[in-house]
């Protein structure tokens, strides 16, 4: 697919003149491999501080080496966008990027293929350490693992690394450190801007950009970028709503149903964790808090979903997995067992 093909495909991109095209052609991506050039896909992340520079870098790299090449690029959140003017021939045209619906990613839908796939707040929008074994994670490492054979680069920003789903992070191919310029010794000698350059520190962990992976060769590479030419092609100041990025995915296809008593081993251990894990960040986000601002899920409701409710193997099965597994204990009341959901739904 040729970049003019792509244009006339997608409201992102204009459909500009063919010499606008050729001259990109002519132009060396900011991300490059190989001679003669081969395309490409990336995963690229973009870590740092509060106010490093993350977002606006991630901004700039996915304009030059995808948005103003004719490859649309999809963001998340919706509040997170790019929109770059460009003067040809006397004329303007508008490219942006448009907003990911999550559910076509998960999906694996052709109408992603060839694209990029830019994400701000990555820990929110797409894989969560923390939750390892949810659904939504698993899906995005499984998108990650296979996204370039559909000619899918991913971009990313993150304050800590450590942050994002350990796959995600470990498919991740250049790993840039942001920090802003002002803050260093010579920025104030200078009295730079707050915002105004960027340093990055780039980690080449899978070998694509040096074909020295990090873990063979543990070295890094320093760049500046004067973000000031930049700020005013995105926006990512607004608010994102915390809770719809953090829900889980729910697969509509028929459900495994595991006996315990039956069959006994790893794997259906795992696949229960799995569906435990669900059920209780699901209740965590749907309980109303009680007076004393407890989100509680009472144990009787805990069953239901597995059909545990006179089934004491399966019950005991589930606690494990409740206080070992997820660190949730049990809490007798008066009324009733509950497990407290408090600290689950606060995140």
């Amino acid at each position: 697919m040729t970049l003019e093909t792509q244009s006339r495909q997608y409201t992102g991109i204009p459909n500009m003149p063919t010499d606008y095209w050729k001259y990109m052609s002519s132009i060396e991506p900011l991300l490059r491999m190989g001679t003669p050039q081969r395309p490409k896909t990336w995963i690229v992340g973009f870590n740092g501080p509060r106010g490093g520079g993350k977002s606006g870098s991630a901004a700039f790299t996915c304009a030059s080496q995808n948005l103003l090449r004719g490859i649309p690029v999809f963001a998340i959140p919706e509040t997170y966008y790019i929109e770059i003017p460009i003067k040809w021939n006397n004329k303007v045209y508008h490219f942006h990027s448009e907003p990911l619906d999550i559910e076509l990613l998960i999906k694996f839908d052709p109408a992603l293929r060839g694209c990029c796939v830019l994400a701000d707040e990555a820990n929110m929008q797409l894989a969560d350490a923390h939750r390892a074994m949810a659904n939504r994670n698993l899906a995005i490492s499984d998108y990650a693992q296979q996204c370039r054979h559909h000619d899918v680069s991913m971009y990313y920003t993150v304050i800590m690394a450590g942050w994002i789903d350990p796959r995600l992070r470990q498919l991740t191919d250049v790993l840039i450190y942001c920090t802003d310029a002002s803050n260093s010794q010579s920025g104030e000698e200078y009295g730079l801007e707050e915002g105004e350059w960027c340093n990055w520190t780039v980690t080449d962990n899978s070998g694509l950009l040096t074909g020295i992976p990090f873990d063979v060769e543990p070295c890094s590479y320093n760049w500046a970028l004067r973000l000031k030419d930049f700020w005013p092609i995105y926006e990512s100041k607004n608010i994102t709503d915390s809770q719809k990025a953090r829900r889980n995915i729910q697969y509509t296809g028929n459900k495994i149903e595991i006996n315990i008593g039956q069959e006994q081993g790893i794997d259906n251990y795992t696949l229960l964790a799995e569906q435990v894990e669900d059920v209780v960040m699901t209740s965590a986000n749907s309980i109303t808090p009680n007076k004393e601002g407890l989100v509680l899920l009472a144990a009787k409701e805990l069953w239901k979903p597995f059909n545990a409710e006179n089934d004491h193997g399966l019950q005991s099965q589930i606690g494990v997995i409740m206080s070992q597994s997820l660190g949730i204990k049990r809490k007798p009341r008066g009324d009733g067992v509950f497990y407290d959901l408090t600290g689950l739904a606060k995140q």
